[in-house]
């Protein structure tokens, strides 16, 4: 998307305004597709011992699902970003 960004001299000012937001829902989009490619290999590769045992399904399955909330829910990055939300606020 940034490739094909109009360059800011040969393009009208409604391109301008149009353009960004835009962009952004796309670059969006595509970065949730990629997260959940990344989740479902995660849990493909906790699918794998189900070869030794079934049991080590189970137990591979909730490790990845601990790792996976503890990566989403409380990262660095999510407590700042609500740090900066709080302090935007007031």
């Amino acid at each position: 998307m940034i490739g094909a960004a109009p360059k800011a001299d040969k393009c009208n000012d409604a391109i301008k305004k149009a353009f960004p937001p835009r962009a952004a829902a796309i670059l969006g989009s595509a970065t949730n597709n990629f997260n959940r490619g990344l989740r479902s290999s995660y849990f493909s590769l906790a699918l794998l011992p189900w070869f030794i045992h079934l049991a080590t399904l189970f137990f591979t399955t909730a490790w990845v699902i601990v790792v996976l909330s503890r990566r989403d829910f409380r990262s660095v990055t999510i407590r700042t970003l609500a740090d900066l939300g709080e302090a935007s606020r007031g």
